[in-house]
């Protein structure tokens, strides 16, 4: 499992996730007739630390209202970062293999903003350590 596989599947997989945005979960573009909320994710440039890989990731939790928009993006952290004992460290046990997070981290949250008149956008930054 790729480390956007593993996110996504993280979301996917999470029940207050789930509860909200459905199976509206999309790696790289977006869907042109969008049905909200959503979340669409994709990578960003990274290098390798340490022998570690780091890729990052931008995080857009979108939906019709900005308080809407803004707790899922909280839920989406409460997901994927923590201190040690929350948020996903360790082995995901995937459909077909696993994956293995060293460390998830919060690298910018970027607040909310409003992308169309019924549509507002919480995108969140996070960076995924992993030895793969």
């Amino acid at each position: 499992m790729t480390p956007d596989q593993a996110v996504g599947y993280v979301l996917i997989q999470s029940t207050a996730v789930s509860n909200i945005v459905s199976s509206r979960v999309y790696y790289a573009t977006k869907p042109t007739t969008e049905i909200l909320p959503s979340i669409n994710y994709y990578d960003l440039p990274h290098k390798r630390i340490n022998g570690l890989k780091n890729p990052i990731f931008s995080i857009n939790c979108r939906a019709g209202t900005a308080r809407a928009a803004r707790d899922l993006g909280t839920v989406v952290l409460e997901e994927l970062t923590g201190s040690q004992g929350q948020g996903k460290y360790g082995t995901v046990n995937g459909p077909k293999d696993n994956f293995d997070f060293i460390q998830n981290s919060l690298i910018t949250d970027n607040g909310v903003k409003n992308e169309t008149e019924n549509c507002f956008n919480c995108p969140i930054d996070i960076m995924v350590i992993t030895n793969e």
